[in-house]
This record gives structure tokens, C-alpha cells and sequence, in this order.
């Protein structure tokens, strides 16, 4: 058996809490950062209070993730710019400017919920890896549903001999 090289051992975070990769991706789907089970959204950005699995409260303070969002919002418009400054992108006539903005504003609307889900994933990261004693986060998210295994038919051979 090979050993495998990893920080769990220094952090043991991953005993009790995602990692990265997965906490960014539940965000990503609108869903518990913590368990993952639990929606994120009453609607199309309202966010609930708690998850309704693990309990987690998704933001403690009111503005908790304004950094976050500020960034996963002003990063697109900013490569927007860039194109528009730095490669010399001009627009001859109003349609072709009135396209190009839409162009532009119709995937950060498209994606609006997505963001906002992964701006709570980071902020549960920073409550994670920086916690604050008042804080009350789960204790362990739910394991995972085990997939059943299929009842076996009757008169069927076992692989067991």
C-alpha cells in the first residue's frame, strides 16, 4: 500500500469538513458548502437562513460576503474592459455597441446564482480555516448516501465458493 502525500494529517480539517475543490463545487451547484445536500437559495439569489440538513448558518453577519462577491462579480466586468482597452475592441455604430453589452451582461446574469453559491463557499473557507471561537459550525457534514447494493436473485450463483 502506497502512502499518499497530503495535509490532512497537519490540519485534520478533512475529518471534519470538505476540502477546497468540493466545498467551491457545492457553491457552484447552489448548495450547503458544509453537507452539500441542503439548497443554498429560496429563490433565484434569495438565500435561506440555514441549511435545512446540517444546519449551518449560511451567513453569520449580515455582509459577510461582500468581499467574495465583489469579486466574483467584478473580475468578468474587468476582462470586459480589458478587451475593450487594452486590444483596442471598438464599435462603429450603436448596435453593434448595444450587442456587445449585452454580450456582456447576459452570461453575469445567466450566472448570477452561481457566483453568489460559490462567494458563500469562500466565505465558509475563511470560517473554516480561520475560525472565530463564537462561531458555531457542524461538527461533521453527513456522510454521503452508500449506494444499495441489488438484492441478488433467487438461485443465483454467489461468487463466493
Amino acid at each position: 500500500m502506497t502512502a499518499r502525500r497530503d495535509n490532512t494529517a497537519r490540519t485534520g480539517l478533512e475529518k471534519t469538513h470538505p476540502g477546497i475543490r468540493r466545498t467551491l463545487r457545492r457553491g457552484a451547484q447552489r448548495r450547503c458548502p458544509h453537507c452539500g445536500r441542503g439548497p443554498l437559495f429560496v429563490r433565484w439569489i434569495t438565500l435561506h437562513d440555514r441549511c435545512c440538513v446540517c444546519g449551518l448558518r449560511y451567513l453569520r453577519n449580515q455582509g459577510d460576503t461582500w468581499l467574495y462577491w465583489i469579486v466574483m462579480d467584478r473580475i468578468p466586468i474587468a476582462i470586459g474592459l480589458i478587451l475593450i482597452v487594452f486590444f483596442g475592441l471598438r464599435t462603429p455604430t450603436w448596435p453593434q455597441a448595444l450587442l456587445f453589452f449585452a454580450a456582456m451582461a447576459a452570461p453575469l446574469v445567466a450566472t448570477m446564482p452561481q457566483r453568489q453559491g460559490i462567494a458563500v463557499a469562500l466565505n465558509y473557507l475563511s470560517r473554516v480555516y480561520f475560525p472565530d471561537p463564537s462561531d458555531k459550525l457542524p461538527a461533521a457534514w453527513p456522510p454521503a448516501a452508500k449506494p444499495r447494493a441489488a438484492p441478488r436473485a433467487a438461485g443465483r450463483p454467489t461468487d463466493k465458493a
